[in-house]
């Protein structure tokens, strides 16, 4: 809790720290502070190796990394950017209002969708999945460099070792999806499920006509995992 503490004993900008922390915890945001950095730092794991990454300066500019730049104003108290797996910043935006990069990083993550697949074609039952799914632990995993929008899970009480629950949901226009021919010929559906080990191995995936099956099975092994686990 008091990571910010004890790695920046002597910053300035306690009370600004906590109240992004505290308004991003409940979105699996942490505290990230590490003595070695210039600033104190709040971060969420987005999967992939990429991180979503808050830095909070010292309110003194004095104190800064950034003297010149925090004076004139090209850098700013408060930055929200994507960070990959080497360290870059795949997006990087500045704020003088912690109020407002609260409110648009909570807005990025509700919408990651949206960001990783701008021309996705159904947001709809995308959505409604995810709305269905969110009080079973999963989330927006959507990423670039995948060919659809996923939806992810783990399972700490099936089998003997953690597996994570993966949810994919293609584009509506087989036209545009990846497995084109497949989907056409109806040997692949729109939306998928499948489980996956520690090791990364695919096993029982299942393909759904509709959102209704989708969620019902995805329930379905949950309640199957609980009762296993309690048994």
């Amino acid at each position: 809790m008091n990571k910010v503490k004890t790695e920046f004993p002597n910053f300035d900008d306690l009370e600004s720290f906590e109240k992004i922390l505290n308004a991003l915890k409940g979105e699996g945001f942490e505290d990230y502070s590490w003595h070695n950095d210039a600033m104190p730092c709040i971060g969420k794991d987005i999967g992939n190796d990429f991180h979503l990454i808050i830095w909070v300066d010292y309110k003194n500019p004095d104190l800064a990394e950034f003297v010149d730049e925090r004076k004139d104003g090209s850098i700013k108290q408060f930055m929200f950017g994507e960070r990959d797996a080497d360290g870059e910043y795949t997006e990087e935006y500045h704020y003088d209002d912690a109020d407002k990069l609260i409110a648009d990083a909570k807005k990025r993550i509700m919408n990651k969708v949206k960001t990783e697949f701008p021309n996705f074609d159904d947001l709809e039952s995308f959505e409604k999945i995810l709305n269905a799914l969110r009080d079973y632990g999963f989330e927006d995993v959507s990423y670039r460099n995948e060919a659809m929008p996923c939806l992810e899970a783990v399972s700490e009480f099936m089998y003997l070792s953690p597996v994570t629950l993966v949810v994919w949901v293609d584009f509506k226009d087989p036209q545009k999806s990846d497995a084109m021919d497949e989907r056409i010929d109806g040997t692949i559906k729109q939306f998928a499920f499948e489980e996956r080990d520690v090791d990364g191995e695919t096993d029982n995936e299942r393909y759904f006509d509709t959102v209704e099956e989708l969620v019902e099975h995805v329930k379905d092994v949950m309640k199957l995992g609980e009762q296993e686990s309690s048994d």
